[in-house]
């Protein structure tokens, strides 16, 4: 009974040596590969040599073990099952040390684990195109786009730059950036850029997924046209209205001219009869005002600005005193008399001005420059004169169409415009 005994221990000993010897293998590997410190790789082979003899040493003793043999233990049995146990610590122990150091320290192999769990495809190559390091993702990719795996990074980036949505006149040499589409609908966006490993220019190329950002990119270019359709009717539609306006206005125009003509013709028949001074004064300034408005006769259409500006001047109280020539374009006339309503009004409120007077003239040799003088002869501002709400609005308008706007107070408070001549 006692020698079932012995041998029971014997081969729990021989089973136990066996599975540390299992575990020393494995550790041993894991140091290896995980290129841990070299002293626990070199224990761990150590300590697989010294399980590897134990292990066949307890073989033999089961194997010499028989009826006939005494009841006992030698020494020397006894002495290794003691070095079994220590070298069974010794293995538990450096397993430990061994799994504390890899939650530690950030090996290659789990670098190359949360690498592969990005989102994003990563590769690094070498300037001659080897490849360093791929990820998972971007072996899918290349798989998808081109049926085959990444073996040069150079090939891999030239097949990129062609297939790139964004078409840019640059060689794969000098482009950085590519945008491509798969198969199945999905975009991405590929940036290349240098970096230094080892003191070795290598080249890292990063692939994103911007699929429902392109997406909505595309949706926005559909609405951006489609606003661009509407602005162009919308254009097209204010012309049409702008035009119809002008010929109304040129039409009303025309017709308080000729009704303005005739009671001037029946004012200077009476001052003929009369021969009152008085009525003489009007007769002259009705004279002036139709002379102004008819000589827009002939360009009814570009003049039209003018035609009710010089009587709602006359309204103010103001005599108007024109020397040169209006100009005709419909932008340019637009600003001048802009430029002739403000300065009116600002002459009689605040300058009780009874004179406005307006000197157009070429301002350089190729005429491309028309000056405007706009003065009138009331009351000077004060020294804390500032530019007020019109004055302002017309410097906008007036340098809105490339011109510019000065203002002196001398003699006189003066308006001076200097605008881009349509005329020429």
């Amino acid at each position: 009974m006692n020698e079932k005994i012995y041998v029971l221990i014997l081969g729990s000993m021989c089973v136990e040596t066996f599975v540390m010897l299992i575990i020393a293998v494995f550790n041993l590997i894991r140091t290896l590969f995980q290129k841990t410190k070299r002293a626990y790789g070199i224990l761990e082979g150590i300590l697989f040599i010294i399980e590897y003899v134990i292990l066949q040493i307890f073989f033999e003793l089961l194997d010499d073990y028989g009826v006939s043999v005494a009841v006992g233990f030698e020494n020397s049995t006894i002495v290794l099952i003691l070095l079994q146990a220590a070298v069974t610590a010794v293995v538990l122990i450096i397993t430990q040390t061994v799994y504390r150091w890899e939650r530690k320290t950030l090996s290659k192999a789990a670098l190359k684990n949360g690498l592969d769990n990005l989102p994003e495809g990563l590769l690094f190559y070498w300037k001659g195109g080897m490849v360093k390091l791929v990820n998972t993702r971007m072996y899918t990719i290349s798989h998808k786009l081109f049926g085959e795996g990444i073996y040069s990074g150079i090939e891999f980036w030239k097949k990129l730059v062609d297939l790139d949505m964004n078409i840019l006149p640059q060689s794969p040499e000098e482009k950085n950036e590519c945008l491509v589409r798969l198969d199945d609908g999905s975009v991405y966006s590929f940036k290349r850029d240098i970096c230094i490993f080892e003191d070795h220019e290598i080249y890292e190329i990063i692939a994103s997924d911007v699929s429902e950002a392109q997406l909505l990119n595309e949706k926005l270019k559909v609405k951006r046209i489609k606003a661009d359709e509407i602005k162009q009717r919308l254009k097209i539609l204010n012309s049409e209205i702008e035009k119809m306006t002008a010929e109304k206005e040129i039409l009303d125009t025309k017709s308080k001219v000729h009704d303005d003509l005739g009671k001037t013709l029946i004012m200077s028949r009476r001052f003929l009869e009369t021969g009152d001074e008085k009525l003489g004064a009007d007769v002259i300034k009705q004279w002036k005002l139709n002379t102004i408005l008819l000589r827009g006769e002939e360009n009814d259409e570009k003049l039209f600005e003018y035609t009710s500006l010089a009587k709602d001047i006359q309204k103010l109280g103001l005599e108007l005193k024109l020397e040169g020539e209006l100009p005709k374009s419909k932008d340019m006339a637009s600003v001048v008399a802009s430029a002739l309503r403000t300065c009116s009004t600002n002459a009689r409120r605040h300058g009780e001005a009874t004179e406005l007077s307006c000197r157009i003239e070429t301002y350089s040799r190729d005429k491309k420059w028309l000056k405007i003088e706009i003065s009138n002869d009331g009351k000077m501002p004060g020294e804390d004169f500032s530019e007020g709400g019109g004055l302002t609005n017309l410097r906008n308008s007036v340098e809105r169409i490339g011109g510019s706007m000065e203002i002196e107070i001398d003699e006189r408070f003066r308006v001076i415009l200097l605008l881009p001549n349509d005329n020429t």
